[in-house]
Formats: C-alpha cells, sequence, structure tokens
C-alpha cells in the first residue's frame, strides 16, 4: 500500500494542525474522506479527493472542526481560526460562556430524561427528532413579563404537544429559554454564538451558530444550510440582492430535516422549496468560511479596507471555492480604485458559479470603470441572459453603451460646429462637409445607443438639405 501524500506546504498552519492532529492519533485514513464541490449551473455537489490518498488542507480542516468539542484549542493556536459554533469562547477571564453551558446542558438533561420517560428510544431518529424540537424550542423561548407564559414558536409548541411531551412545556414555563425569537437586530460585527447570545443580536448566520451549538452538545448529528432566494421571495421578505440565507440540518439515518431560527421554522424544507433557487447541506468549513466573509463585509461597511481585506482572504484560504467571498473581495477592491485586483477577484467568483449575476454585475463594473466598455457590456448582457428582467443589468447596459457611443457623439458636435462656423463665414462647401461627417458620427452614437439624438440628427440633415 502506498504513502499518502501531503498536498500542502510543510509548516503552513495546515502543516502544524494536521501535526496535531497525528500527535493525537488520528489516522491519514481517517482525513482522506474528501470534501464536498458544487455545480452551480447543475445545481449539484460531489466529494471530491476522497480515499485518494492524498490529504487536502480542506480535509484537515473538516476533520478537526468536525471534532472542535476536542480540537478547538488546537485550531485557534496553529490557524488562528475561532469556532464560532462553540459555546467556549476560551477566555478564562470571562465566565459568561461558563454559565451558557451549564444552562443549556441542563436544558438537554432534562429533556432527555422527559423523553425517555415518554417511552422514545435514546439514538433513534424520533427521539433525535423530537429532541432537536425541544431545544430549537429552548432556544427560541421568552419569558413574557408579567404573565404566566413563555412564547415559543407555533410549529415546535405544538409538535412537542402532539408528542405528549408535557414536561418539555412545564419546564420552558418555568425557566424560560435562551429568547432568539424575538432577535430584530443584526450584530454590528459577525458574531460567534456566544458573542450573539452575550449581546441578544444576530440574524441567520448567528442563530444558525447558537442552534448547531446546541444539538451538537447534545450529541445531535448536524449540518449547516447554505441557499439562494429567489428574487420573488428576497423582496417579500426584504432581503438583499446578494443575501444568501444559512440555517441547520438535523441529519437523521435516512433523512435531513432543516431547522430555520431565523425564519422561525421548525421544518423548513417545504418552506425553502417556495424561496430558494438552490440550498444544500453545508460543512462546518464552508460556514466558517461564512464567518470569514461575513465578517470582512461588516469592514467593508465601516470603511476599513485593510481589515475587510484581511477576513475576506481568510475565508477564501478556508474555501478556496467560495464564490461569494471572491465577489466580497472583489467589491472591496472596486470601491478603493483597485480596479485589476476587482476584476481578477471577480473573475474567481464567476468561473465557481458563472450564475452569479451579482459577481458579474461588479466584473461588468469595474471593466466599465477601467474604460473596457465592450467587456462591461459583455458581463451585463450575460447577466440579463441569466435574468432578462434584472434592473441593474438593463440600467448598466444603457449607460455603457451611452459611454461607448460618446466617442462618436463628441466628434459629431465638433463637426457640427464647424460646420455651422464654416456656414456663418460663406464657406458652403467646407461647411456641407463637416455637417456629413457629424451626420455620420452622430448616427454611429444613435445605433450604439445614445439616447435623445434625433432633434440634433434632424438638424444636421436639415443643414445638408
Amino acid at each position: 500500500m502506498s504513502e499518502y501524500t501531503i498536498t500542502f506546504k510543510k509548516n503552513a498552519d495546515i502543516w502544524k494542525l494536521y501535526q496535531r492532529l497525528k500527535k493525537a492519533g488520528v489516522k491519514d485514513a481517517d482525513l482522506d474522506k474528501g470534501y464536498p464541490k458544487t455545480d452551480y449551473v447543475k445545481k449539484k455537489r460531489s466529494v471530491i479527493h476522497k480515499g485518494d490518498r492524498k490529504i487536502q488542507k480542506q480535509e484537515v480542516l473538516n476533520y478537526a472542526l468536525e471534532n472542535y468539542q476536542r480540537y478547538q484549542l488546537a485550531i485557534k493556536k496553529t490557524t488562528g481560526y475561532v469556532v464560532p459554533w462553540s459555546l467556549d469562547d476560551l477566555d478564562p477571564k470571562t465566565d459568561f460562556d461558563k454559565k451558557l453551558r451549564v444552562r443549556i446542558t441542563k436544558a438537554i438533561n432534562r429533556f432527555k430524561g422527559i423523553l425517555t420517560r415518554a417511552g422514545y428510544k435514546k439514538g433513534t431518529d424520533k427521539y433525535n427528532e423530537l429532541l432537536a424540537v425541544s431545544l430549537y424550542a429552548f432556544a427560541m423561548a421568552k419569558k413574557v413579563k408579567g404573565a404566566n407564559k413563555t412564547l415559543v414558536p407555533a410549529d415546535a409548541a405544538k409538535e412537542i404537544m402532539d408528542a405528549k411531551l408535557f414536561g418539555v412545556r412545564s419546564y420552558l414555563k418555568a425557566n424560560g429559554g435562551l429568547e432568539r425569537i424575538f432577535i430584530k437586530d443584526d450584530c454590528s460585527m459577525e458574531a460567534t454564538a456566544v458573542e450573539a447570545l452575550r449581546d441578544k443580536c444576530g440574524w441567520c448566520t448567528e442563530q444558525s451558530k447558537v442552534l448547531s451549538a446546541i444539538f451538537k452538545r447534545a450529541g445531535l448529528k448536524t449540518d449547516f444550510v447554505y441557499g439562494k432566494f429567489i428574487d420573488a421571495a428576497r423582496k417579500k421578505h426584504q432581503i438583499a440582492p446578494a443575501s444568501l440565507h444559512t440555517s441547520v440540518a438535523l441529519v437523521l439515518s435516512d433523512r435531513v430535516r432543516f431547522f430555520d431560527a431565523n425564519m422561525k421554522k421548525a421544518d423548513a424544507e417545504q418552506f425553502y422549496k417556495g424561496i430558494f433557487e438552490w440550498w444544500y447541506r453545508q460543512t462546518s468549513r464552508e460556514l466558517l468560511s461564512v464567518h470569514y466573509s461575513n465578517l470582512g463585509n461588516t469592514y467593508a461597511r465601516k470603511a476599513e479596507p485593510e481589515k475587510a481585506i484581511a477576513g475576506l482572504k481568510t475565508a477564501i484560504g478556508i474555501d478556496p471555492d467560495h464564490a461569494a467571498g471572491y465577489c466580497n473581495l472583489g467589491k472591496v477592491y472596486l470601491s478603493n480604485d483597485k480596479l485589476d485586483l476587482a476584476i481578477t477577484k471577480y473573475k474567481e467568483a464567476v468561473k465557481i458559479d458563472p450564475t452569479f449575476v451579482v459577481a458579474r454585475l461588479g466584473l461588468g463594473n469595474a471593466y466599465y470603470a477601467k474604460g473596457e466598455i465592450d467587456r462591461a457590456i459583455a458581463e451585463y448582457n450575460m447577466m440579463i441572459k441569466i435574468n432578462p428582467k434584472d434592473p441593474r443589468a438593463l440600467n448598466n447596459l444603457r449607460l455603457a453603451y451611452e459611454k461607448k457611443a460618446e466617442p462618436y457623439y463628441n466628434r459629431g458636435i465638433a463637426y457640427a460646429k464647424k460646420g455651422l462656423e464654416l456656414s456663418e463665414k460663406g464657406q458652403k462647401q467646407e461647411a456641407l462637409k463637416e455637417n456629413k461627417k457629424a451626420l455620420l458620427e452622430l448616427q454611429k452614437a444613435a445605433k450604439i445607443g445614445m439616447p435623445n439624438l434625433d432633434e440634433v440628427i434632424s438638424v444636421i440633415q436639415g443643414r445638408i438639405k
């Protein structure tokens, strides 16, 4: 049997993590499991490099992150990466996370006991599913001050009652939960689960980190979910054009169930069929890349480009197939007039996902800013091919054609002015020549796309006659 080949450089951060895993007894065969790659055109996921006896950096990071309870400190020390869905902030000076773990563990143990007494066998799909529903309700639940009740999402409350888990209902009524049901504000910076719980903030990524942390602490098998909104659903839910969405997948023996704390859905699959163009189960490594990408975006909004670039480069280093990461980095470079770098990153994004209209928009804008109008027009036309009604593409395409027509228009106006001057001097033949040249240039400008030229062309035609 041949030896395994290491595909990354020795002394690189991932090499150091690999050595930590090896010292802990992890075998190369444990790592050589491959990792998923997405075909955005065919909307398919496939695992690559599985069992090829070549250890990829993605495989090393996947393994460490999937077993983060054991390797979180090693990940931090070797790569500098945080594990944003962990309930341990690795800071001995703080005790919020410790109190949080105690409270969550208490709820987990109580719910497990309730399930067992209700006749559900530990380890079965039904047991795990109802434990997840109960913990989802705990994550969301909020006690109402001055009233003897606790608010829980209706679908979870009904499922708990249908399963006759009256003890879960009583526990939530007496103790409340983590109050994620009424989170309205995003965190000022992309946050870890602990930070989001401490600051009572966060949207889909933070909500998913919190829920995943609780599920994993209970021993449930989970993945993350990554989806792209269809345009109509994006508008209905008032979501930004570039927005992608994250939630949590509970992995059962024969199926997967989706929990979406942000959309308040305890079983979101049917809901997703109506709002997503596509969605797929996402590895912890891919979610970590999204975390750093979002962090970079936050710094970009705060006009801190160096920190933004650092965060986005980290995201791409974690997941070299993260199209949105390249797109976001291109956006930062474009906003700071680094056009060649912007073009390079946008091109990487559309290479990974040719249907990524936001990246094509950015690439077109970068070409436009650089004066490469024909290339800008090509990208805007690609956007229209993907979505014929995209208003950004239609508007920018019009502007690009106008820009392309400008030289013809400017020459036409110059010829027309010269013709008028010659005519006023009585030099009719010379004036006629200039007016004919003016008409030709202005007609070219109009044909390319310069608007509102009918009147000036008519005037020039009158001079020629």
